[in-house]
């Protein structure tokens, strides 16, 4: 047990809804290399944090198949990292890292809901 002093009405709520679709600068902060569900593959998850206000600091996340059993899942993955590369100027990338921290332009959408998946956001398109 843990004695607390706290008060959940001064806390502002977070915001989960999606932002408004639209073009926004952005910077990736942080990569990780993830088991994929089916334990068949790995896929690359980049956050992607929005600099503009109002929405600075909101998170938009892609995940890149980068190794499946699914080649099109592959080559769409391969696809958006090379837009990727292109947008932040890093070509040739030994460490997800070295795409951190560089701004770029994305393309947000809102994503419909889907089963128990409330509306969320993705990347459309990368620009320097």
């Amino acid at each position: 047990m843990a004695q607390l002093n706290f008060n959940a009405n001064e806390v502002e709520s977070s915001d989960f809804e999606p932002i408004p679709a639209g073009d926004y600068t952005c910077q990736i902060v942080q990569s990780e290399m993830k088991e994929t569900k089916a334990g068949t593959g790995q896929y690359l998850e980049l956050r992607i944090q929005v600099l503009d206000e109002p929405y600075t600091g909101r998170l938009v996340f892609e995940r890149l198949n980068l190794i499946n059993p699914n080649d099109t899942a592959v080559k769409i993955a391969n696809r958006t990292l090379a837009d990727i590369c292109t947008a932040v100027g890093v070509m040739e990338p030994e460490d997800s890292e070295e795409l951190h921290g560089i701004e770029f332009t994305a393309s947000v959408k809102v994503e419909e809901a889907r089963g128990d998946f409330p509306p969320s956001n993705s990347v459309k398109k990368y620009k320097a």
